[in-house]
Order: structure tokens, then C-alpha cells, then sequence
């Protein structure tokens, strides 16, 4: 058998490896006598040109050809994406790409700065010289105005930094000895914390004391509601990320886990990332100051940063003792209401165990009250018009004015013409999710109403549009009458100007996802439907059919990729931690709270949010006060 060597960079054509049934097999290149007789054939330029025998001039002609295949196939693909991405008028992805530049926001003008503060994310790396933490992220005025130019505020981009410690130290302590502090222990989720942080701003002024604030937990990691000394102890335990400054460059990601992983697979003693940062990248604090405009608070009142529920951090900080200190020590949520009155009379149904009479605890002489719970809309029992009108300035002040969220709820507003509908219908969980059928239903008859169709007319249409989509859904086979939709109190009780005219459709720039209606009747139909809603996967959601299938220019957040990529870049300075998924509900609930008209989910606190607080505030109404 003839053997061959076989030298790669010389030879020709390059073995070629073959696997056939599990074997591997070398296929010899050509015997030498056919590499002659091509050479020989070559050897007259004339006669091979005229043959077209010339390798080289036929292999740079397929190669141009598939240069031109190449380009003509991106420029389709660069087309198609153009178009899709465009509609309306908000293209691009959902969130930042993975190497895109990173916008780190110093919340330490927020908390008050101190020369004896830790190194904050790039300091100590260049940040003097190229400035590469960002500046703080402004509020600005939550009131919409109609015109939709972008927010101007200050920030610059930043690749690299360390991590700070921003509450080790805080300059607004007191040096006042006399200074007299209000402190509560806040739990559970984002509204949870807003209700607590509400009551707690209006107490604190009508007991004339400084407040200490804490931050904002935001994330799918909550700190749940617990007995006094139980949930004081979890605050100073697990509030801060104090000592985990190393997580952030553990795990970045689930592909840098992935990566990771891969490259230590062969090191069993090795973990692929800390235990103690499990859940690190879950939840962030950010403060109060920079969801919501507080000036007008400010104005008034003195507030104080407490990102630290440590009593060494107390008496460090503030030089108070335990001696100094009275608590109301809950045991239940319910245990403790507030009032500024004495009834005449012992009310038979209490929501609250005990009621406390605010001038009487006015009079406590200790430096600091410290209150466990503070949420309940109605926990402060308020009849003295101006402790209301407190009250009701308050709760308008916690209209989101962040100005990243603001412009791109401006823009996505823009793209939906300005006038549009919108409905916050939550069925993604728990009792929401349960009686999510019977929700849509109460959210679609209360559009159509707004739309000022009759109720005859809505049955009809109910009958008529959703015959299919209601096939498989928990709503009455029947249709016979309208759902139950108790009239809203409050809400008459604080009624708004009337709105304005409805442009009618009309030709749009943007692209509905499905066909229009043509009927002369269903036109008003084809307005512009904005649902923020906590379900995976919307558009397909089968109980969001009905929503979908009556308005063919519904949409979604997650269609507005252009308008949220800015904020899928935004980092927490304090922790490394990326805030963008975390702004994603707020600024759906922004989007709502801008249209025309907006209907929210009965017994969401979220939606009576949208519709009580931030729909009437970004249109310069009087809010809805409860409790």
C-alpha cells in the first residue's frame, strides 16, 4: 500500500477527515500524475482561457458572486428588521445589549456626602479624569404637559467602578441634641412600602419631628411583614448589602454563571459563585429621592437617610441611646391606628386594636419614636381638614417624577398618538390570576364605557365580537347582563373636569397588529389600547383574548423596545446592580396613568394607584384620597 506525507501548507488539496461508523478515515489527495497533467494543461494561458481552465480567474468570479450573495442577503434581512422594528415609531430591543455601555447613578447626593465615605463605583479609577460616574438622575415635574420633548438630565457612562457603602456614614446627622426623630420599620412590596412611607411623612410633621428614611427595597426579594422585634432584627440583618460588595463580580449574569461554570467544571472544590450572593442580583435600594420630586416635602420638614436600622448606627450617627428611645412594639399588623381626635364614643367596628390620639404622642419627650407598621391606606384616622390636606399633598407627591422613567413614557405616549386607552389589568398571580377571567371581563365593559357605548350596545357587542374568544374562558355563557362594577365612592366624591373629546381614528403612523374595523359602528373601536399588564407573554395570554381581539391596536410595553432600552442600561452605583427590570412596572403604570381614560383591576393597590394618584396628577387633577 503507497504511504503519503503529507504536508499541509503545500499541498494542494488538504486531507479531508471523514467519520463513517465510527471510524475515522484520511482521503489521500490526488496521485502526482494527475497534479502533472493539470500543471502540463496550464502551461499555455491561451489555450486555457479559451478551454476556461483557469482555476484562479473562475474561483475569484465565485467568490464576487458570493460576496454579492452575501451582501444582497444582509441588506434583506437589515431591510426586514427596519420594518418591523419601526412600527410604531419604537423600534429596537426590549433591553440593552450585553456590551452596551453602562449609566451607574450616585445616589450619594441623595443620602449627603462624607469625606470619610468608602470609594463610590470608579473612583480611585480614573472617574476624576473622565468622569465616569454618573451624576444623579433628576426628578422633574410629574405634571404632563401634551408636548413631548425628551427630558434633559445628567449623567455619563461608566464601564468600571467599585462598589460604595453609602450608608456606612451619612452627613445629615444631627447636631442638634434637642432634634427629636421619627423612625418605622418598613416591609413587603413597592406600594406597601409607599402606603408606610405616606403615613409616615404625614406623622412625622404633625408630631413636629425629623423623619429617618429609609430606602426603597425594589425586587422579587421582599422583606415580608413580621412582629416588632422580629422585623427590626431582619432590617438590620438583611436591609443592607454591606460585606457583599465582592457578589457583583462573582455573578454578573446567567451567561457569566454559564461561563463560569464551563471554566471550573474540572475544579470540583471550587463553587461556580458565592452562596452568600445567592439572590444578590434580585432586589436593589434605591432612595426615595429619586422616584419622586420630595422638594415641596422638603420645604417643610427635615429628612434624614436611614439606610442602616442598626442601633450602633443610631447612636454613631445620631448620638441616641436606647434610653432615649420609645417604641410602639406591634405584635400584629392591625395592632396599632392613628387619629387626631377622641371619639365620642367607642366605634363598634375597629379596623385597628388600639387608636392613638397623635396630640398625645406629641407630647413624648424621648429623642426617637420608633413605630413598627406603617402600611394601611387607612391607618391614620385624619378629621382636621388641614391634617387632610396634608395628607392628600403627600400622596400626590408620590407620582413618579424620575426623569428616565418620564421620557420614556413621553415617548412611548407619542408613538400612540397622544390620545389613547389604557387598562392595568393584573392576572398574573395569586387571587389576581384566580379570578382573572371575571377581572378582564369588569376591565373590558368598563372601555367600552368609556368609549360611551350603552350597555345594550355593549352586550351586543359582547355577544358578537368574543363568541370565539370566550370558548374555554370562565365568563357567563350567557351574557345576559352586564358584571357587577360597584359604583367608586372616593372617586365621585372627588369628581375631575370632564374629559376632552376622543379624537376620532383616523389614518396613524403606526402599525396595529391587527386589522382595523371597517364597521361604522366599531370605529371608535380602533382607538389606541395601552395594557399594562403583570402577564407573561401578553399578546398570546389567553385571558387577555378579549382585550386583544376587540382592539386591534392593543399593545404592550414590550413593544415600545426603543423607548425602555435607556433604562435596561441604568446601574445602581450603590450596588452594581442593573435597575432596569425593576423600572419596567413603573413606567407601564406611567404609560397608563397619560391616556385619555384608564380602568384599572378591583383590589389591586397597584391599579387604584394608577388611577386614584397618577392618572389625576399627570392630567393636574385632584387625586382620589382613601382611608
Amino acid at each position: 500500500m503507497a504511504m503519503y506525507t503529507v504536508n499541509s501548507r503545500l499541498s494542494a488539496p488538504s486531507p479531508t477527515v471523514a467519520l463513517e461508523k465510527g471510524a475515522y478515515r484520511m482521503r489521500a489527495p490526488p496521485p502526482p500524475s494527475r497534479l502533472r497533467r493539470r500543471t502540463r494543461s496550464s502551461a499555455n494561458p491561451a489555450s486555457a482561457r479559451a478551454l476556461g481552465l483557469l482555476p484562479h480567474a473562475r474561483e475569484r468570479r465565485l467568490v464576487l458572486l458570493l460576496l454579492l450573495l452575501v451582501c444582497a442577503t444582509l441588506a434583506c434581512f437589515g431591510a426586514a428588521y427596519y420594518l418591523f422594528s419601526t412600527r410604531c415609531a419604537a423600534p429596537g430591543a426590549r433591553d440593552a445589549p450585553a456590551d452596551a455601555p453602562r449609566v451607574v447613578v450616585d445616589f450619594r447626593p441623595y443620602l449627603g456626602g462624607s469625606a470619610e465615605r468608602p470609594a463610590h463605583r470608579g473612583e480611585g479609577r480614573g472617574a476624576g479624569l473622565g468622569g465616569s460616574v454618573a451624576d444623579p438622575v433628576a426628578v422633574r415635574p410629574a405634571v404632563m404637559s401634551l408636548s413631548v420633548a425628551p427630558s434633559r438630565y445628567a449623567m455619563s457612562l461608566s464601564s468600571s467602578g467599585s462598589v460604595p457603602n453609602v450608608r456606612d456614614k451619612s452627613s445629615s446627622a444631627s447636631e442638634d441634641a434637642e432634634e427629636r426623630f421619627l423612625s418605622y420599620l418598613p416591609h413587603s412590596g413597592f406600594h406597601n412600602q409607599r402606603i408606610a412611607f405616606e403615613n409616615a411623612l404625614v406623622l412625622a410633621r404633625l408630631l413636629n419631628r425629623t423623619l429617618l428614611v429609609p430606602p426603597v427595597r425594589l425586587g422579587s426579594r421582599p422583606l415580608f411583614y413580621k412582629p416588632f422585634d422580629e422585623l427590626s432584627a431582619n432590617l438590620a440583618a438583611n436591609a443592607s448589602k454591606a460585606g457583599l460588595e465582592h457578589c457583583q463580580d462573582a455573578v454578573v449574569t446567567p451567561a457569566a454563571k454559564s461561563e463560569q461554570a464551563e471554566e471550573q467544571e474540572d475544579e470540583l472544590d471550587t463553587p461556580v459563585f458565592p452562596e452568600e450572593c445567592e439572590g444578590y442580583f434580585e432586589y436593589t435600594n434605591v432612595p426615595w429621592d429619586w422616584l419622586v420630586d420630595l422638594s415641596g416635602i422638603r420645604a417643610n420638614q427635615r429628612l434624614v437617610a436611614r439606610w442602616n436600622f442598626t442601633d450602633a448606627w443610631l447612636e454613631e450617627q445620631l448620638d441616641i441611646t436606647a434610653n432615649e428611645t420609645y417604641a410602639l412594639r406591634d405584635l400584629d399588623r392591625n395592632d396599632f391606628g392613628f387619629q387626631d381626635f377622641v371619639p365620642r364614643a367607642k366605634p363598634t367596628a375597629r379596623k385597628y386594636r388600639e387608636y392613638i390620639y397623635i396630640p398625645i404622642l406629641a407630647e413624648r419627650p424621648e429623642r426617637l419614636l420608633q413605630l413598627g407598621t406603617l402600611f394601611g391606606s387607612a391607618r391614620l384616622h385624619l378629621r382636621n381638614r388641614e391634617n387632610a390636606e396634608l395628607r392628600k399633598r403627600v400622596r400626590q407627591a408620590m407620582a413618579f417624577a424620575n426623569a428616565p422613567l418620564l421620557t420614556a413614557a413621553d415617548t412611548i405616549r407619542s408613538a400612540l398618538g397622544g390620545a389613547y386607552l389604557a387598562a392595568h389589568v393584573r392576572v398574573g398571580d395569586g387571587l389576581f390570576e384566580e379570578n382573572g377571567a371575571e377581572t378582564v371581563r369588569r376591565v373590558w365593559w368598563k372601555l367600552l364605557r368609556a368609549l360611551g357605548h350603552a350597555d345594550g350596545e355593549i352586550l351586543a357587542l359582547e355577544r358578537t365580537l368574543l363568541a370565539d374568544a370566550l370558548d374555554g374562558a370562565d365568563w357567563d355563557p350567557d351574557m345576559r347582563a352586564p358584571p357587577k362594577i360597584a359604583p367608586d365612592g372616593p372617586a365621585l366624591r372627588t369628581p375631575h373636569p370632564p374629559l376632552p373629546p376622543l379624537p376620532r381614528p383616523r389614518g396613524r403612523r403606526m402599525q396595529c397588529p391587527a386589522p382595523l374595523h371597517t364597521s361604522a359602528a366599531l370605529r371608535a373601536l380602533n382607538t389606541p389600547l395601552f395594557l399594562a399588564t403583570d402577564a407573561h407573554d401578553p399578546r398570546t395570554h389567553p385571558l387577555l383574548g378579549p382585550l386583544v381581539r376587540t382592539f386591534p391596536c392593543a399593545f404592550f410595553l414590550r413593544d415600545f423596545g426603543r423607548a425602555t432600552a435607556p433604562l435596561a442600561r441604568l446601574e445602581s452605583g450603590e450596588d452594581g446592580v442593573r435597575l432596569g427590570p425593576f423600572l419596567m412596572p413603573f413606567l407601564d403604570a406611567m404609560v397608563a396613568g397619560q391616556a385619555w381614560a384608564v380602568v384599572g383591576t378591583e383590589g389591586s393597590t397597584f391599579s387604584t394607584f394608577v388611577e386614584d394618584v397618577l392618572w389625576r396628577t399627570y392630567h393636574g387633577w385632584e387625586i382620589v384620597q382613601r382611608g
